[in-house]
């Protein structure tokens, strides 16, 4: 079954013939041109090894261990980075990195996808992805109380983990007055 992105929702500027096709674990399957591959340390690497060129005859490239709809996010995301210079460590970010806006409103999904999308990011070895997706899962945290954070990512507190939240909390003190004493 041969899709490009859900309903043509990755965007590729070139022409297919210029394009690889990344299949998802689910056979869908996704042009990325080789501008836009470059930002996956694991790709690059798969077609170096492999000798996969976009003249090849064969040009597609399994991605295993990622489903269509978070590839074809991995694919969007990297259409629209890909004239930028590929991060070659993390090193290399300012630790008062702003995550870009187009970046900010791209990871406005649910936290399940959020976290399909970082374990994408991290599975194909794109940095700078992993380091803005990763930064906005911390700006999310950022300011909670644990409770608070159960609740955003859906953390369930089973009976004995609340039996010792309970036995761990600060002891109540009680002040009493002594007797005779005003």
């Amino acid at each position: 079954m041969v899709l490009f992105g859900n309903e043509g929702s990755s965007k590729v500027d070139k022409n297919l013939d210029e394009c690889f096709i990344l299949v998802s674990s689910d056979k869908k399957e996704f042009p990325i041109s080789q501008q836009a591959i470059k930002h996956s340390k694991t790709l690059a690497q798969m077609i170096s090894t492999l000798n996969i060129s976009t003249n090849s005859d064969e040009k597609r490239i399994p991605v295993e261990n990622v489903q269509g709809e978070h590839l074809d996010l991995i694919v969007q995301w990297c259409e629209h980075h890909k004239e930028e210079p590929v991060l070659e460590d993390e090193k290399s970010i300012d630790q008062d990195f702003k995550i870009p806006d187009w970046d900010r409103t791209f990871l406005e999904v649910d936290n399940e996808t959020l976290f399909h999308f970082i374990c994408a990011a991290n599975y194909l070895d794109i940095e700078l992805l992993m380091i803005i997706a990763c930064k906005t899962v911390a700006l999310m945290a950022k300011g909670r109380t644990p409770e608070e954070m159960r609740v955003i990512f859906g953390v369930n507190v089973d009976e004995e983990e609340q039996l010792m939240m309970q036995t761990n909390a600060a002891p109540q003190v009680e002040i009493v007055e002594a007797e005779g004493e005003e």
